[in-house]
Parts: structure tokens; C-alpha cells; sequence
């Protein structure tokens, strides 16, 4: 594979009905993100810092509140954009920063859907795939992959209740309760339900290596289990280093194909960090 030039640091951030793009020319506003995205059952987060806006634009973000979404697209001029967050907003102010003014915004993704208090009863034998989309639906999050991987997975499709349940609590923990006896995984991502396997989702790895974005040199360091070696890598930030996706890495200190657990991107259009930070379990 050939080398990809990283050139031109560009971010766009959709809040509301306000849209701040800077400009494929470098100039413009300062712009700070801090996204970090998993697979628990916790919500993705994001906190974006936005410099000298205009006092109008600044005024149209304090006056956001919970019902209004926020969309964050980051990438080079010449590789082009890619979204790396869409959620809720929980938080808008401004401050100044010696002589900046800087507009913070904070947001999580699925944070509703998340918490959405559940109590449905099921009796011996309903099928686990009821269970699920009952979850997804009464949580209000989209449907996201859901019957793509009853499509794919037959011990997912197949599975039934070996008792009676009354399912209590919060629709983010439930979904993780049900999906990990099976293998899987339950999180929120863009607004949407991922299930995912210890594969990871059906898509072709990205190949991390000197060349391809890979910075420094990646680790191996045991899991709390003490038995799973996780890998921590980090990497210029590009499409398919999501939670879920598959990575191959190809480095003097590690090589292999692992499955992201953890991602954050972090960094600043004019600052020095401009990067994605991954940790994933081996394939």
C-alpha cells in the first residue's frame, strides 16, 4: 500500500443550526476537540473548544439545550473529512482564555437512550432477538446494525430464555447484559445500537504502519484479566479506527490484527496534537 500524505488539518462541527468549517486553506478559527468513543455501555463523549467566534455565533451556542445535536467531522485537506461524533448537547459556555474567548461545548452520544429506565417482563423461551429490539425501540435509540447481526450471527438469532425475566434498569446496561452471555457487545454509536463480536463488525481492516498514519511505536500490555494482551497504538486520525472495526498493525514492536475497543481523538487545528488513539484486543 502506498504511503498517505497528511496534509491541511480540517474540522467541521455541525451544532444546532450552526455550522463551523474551517477552511481547506488553515486559516480561520482555532478549534480544540477531546472525542473519546468505546464499547461499553457508557456514553461517547466529546467536549469541543471553539475560538473568537463572532458574538452572534457565540450567543446562538449558549442558547443550546438538550434537544439540540452536534455532528463533528475531523481529517486533512488531503484525505478529506470523516465523522467522528454525532450525539446530544449537555453543556455550552463561554470563558475567557487570557486573550481568547473560548466557547466549550460538551456532548454525549445516546445519553437518553442510554439511561432510559426499562421494566418488561419476558416468559421461558422468548427469543433473544425479541428481548433486543425491545431494548433498542423502548430506549428510543435507532436500530443501528441490530438485524444485520441476527442476519449473520445464527447463535444470536436463535438464542431463547432458558427462565422467565423481568428486565429493571437502564436500557444501556440491560443490552450489555443480554448480548455478553452470547459474545457480544451492545454500545451506542451515533445514535444508533452496535452489536458487536469478538470479531469485530464485518468491514476490512485498516492497515496501520509506518506510512499509513501509524505514529511511534504501539504496545502490548495485560488486561485487568491479566491473560488479554491489549494493544495502545496511535495513529493520524482517518476513517475505521472506530470501536469495533478491525485493525491490522504492521510495526517493528507489534504485529497483528486486533479488534478497536477505545478510540480518542484529540488535538487542535493549530496546535501540536493532532491524533487518534486506539486500544483494541487481538482479532
Amino acid at each position: 500500500m502506498a504511503s498517505v500524505i497528511f496534509r491541511g488539518r480540517r474540522v467541521k462541527v455541525q451544532i444546532g443550526t450552526l455550522l463551523i468549517e474551517t477552511p481547506a486553506t488553515g486559516d480561520g478559527l482555532n478549534v480544540e476537540i477531546d472525542v473519546v468513543r468505546t464499547l461499553d455501555r457508557l456514553p461517547n463523549t466529546a467536549t469541543v473548544k471553539i475560538y473568537n467566534m463572532t458574538e452572534m455565533h457565540r450567543r446562538q451556542c449558549e442558547a443550546l439545550t438538550g434537544d439540540d445535536r452536534i455532528a463533528l467531522e475531523i481529517g486533512y485537506v488531503t484525505t478529506g473529512l470523516f465523522e467522528i461524533f454525532r450525539g446530544e448537547v449537555r453543556l455550552a459556555q463561554t470563558a475567557r482564555q487570557d486573550a481568547d474567548l473560548v466557547t466549550t461545548i460538551e456532548a454525549a452520544d445516546g445519553h437518553k437512550a442510554i439511561n432510559a429506565r426499562i421494566n418488561r417482563s419476558y416468559a421461558r423461551g422468548t427469543k433473544l432477538s425479541v428481548v433486543l429490539r425491545d431494548l433498542q425501540q423502548l430506549s428510543g435509540m435507532g436500530p443501528g446494525n441490530l438485524d444485520e447481526m441476527l442476519a449473520r450471527e445464527p447463535r444470536l438469532a436463535n438464542a431463547k430464555l432458558e427462565t422467565g425475566i423481568t428486565l429493571r434498569g437502564e436500557a444501556g446496561k440491560l443490552i450489555q447484559e443480554a448480548l455478553g452471555p452470547q459474545g457480544f457487545t451492545g454500545s451506542v454509536q451515533a445514535g444508533v445500537m452496535q452489536v458487536t463480536g469478538t470479531g469485530g463488525l464485518p468491514a476490512t481492516a485498516v492497515l496501520l504502519k509506518p506510512g499509513t498514519g501509524l505514529l511511534g511505536s504501539p504496545s502490548l500490555a495485560l488486561d485487568q484479566d491479566g491473560k488479554t494482551r491489549i494493544l495502545s497504538a496511535e495513529a493520524r486520525p482517518q476513517p475505521g479506527l472506530e470501536p469495533g472495526r478491525q485493525v491490522r498493525v504492521e510495526a517493528e514492536s507489534v504485529t497483528g490484527t486486533f479488534v478497536v475497543q477505545r478510540s480518542q481523538y484529540a488535538g487542535s487545528v493549530n496546535g501540536e496534537q493532532w491524533t487518534a488513539a486506539i486500544e483494541a484486543r487481538p482479532y
